[in-house]
């Protein structure tokens, strides 16, 4: 048996969102209505972030760059892979998943730390496998 799933938007916003408060929302400046002079030019931003993540799609990297003052585009790969087999009553059961999965998340942040993360996943391949397996039992004479 095969089963295929799909990561959707939602859970890669959520995920993302709880990976890390932030990448890089400019703090060094107070709040001023009206535009400032860098809220175009995403200075105060670091120019390139990378994280190492671990969560629910397995162990990843991210690497985002800010695109103004208050938001910044992310890109992802996370990775994870687990085998296992054993037997009971002469069963013997052999089990694996695999995970891999990218994704493109737009991060806007709104306030003290806060900030909402739409995204996609661009690539998915995530696979688990399963079988049980037992011996013929035998003619008894």
């Amino acid at each position: 048996m095969k089963l295929h799933t799909m990561t959707i938007a939602p859970t890669l916003a959520l995920v993302g969102a709880l990976a890390a408060l932030s990448f890089g929302q400019d703090t060094s400046q107070p709040a001023t209505p009206g535009p400032s002079p860098s809220a175009g030019t995403g200075q105060g931003l670091p120019r390139v972030g990378i994280q190492a993540t671990a969560g629910t799609l397995g162990a990843g990297i991210q690497a985002a760059t800010a695109v103004t003052r208050r938001s910044n585009v992310r890109f992802g790969f996370n990775y994870f892979n687990y085998s296992a087999s054993t037997s009971k009553d002469n069963i013997v059961f052999k089990g694996s998943l695999r995970m891999e999965s990218a994704e493109a998340l737009y991060d806007q942040y709104i306030g003290a730390g806060f900030h909402i993360s739409p995204g996609v996943a661009i690539y998915d391949d995530n696979q688990a496998t399963g079988k049980a397996s037992f011996p013929e039992a035998k003619a008894s004479r």
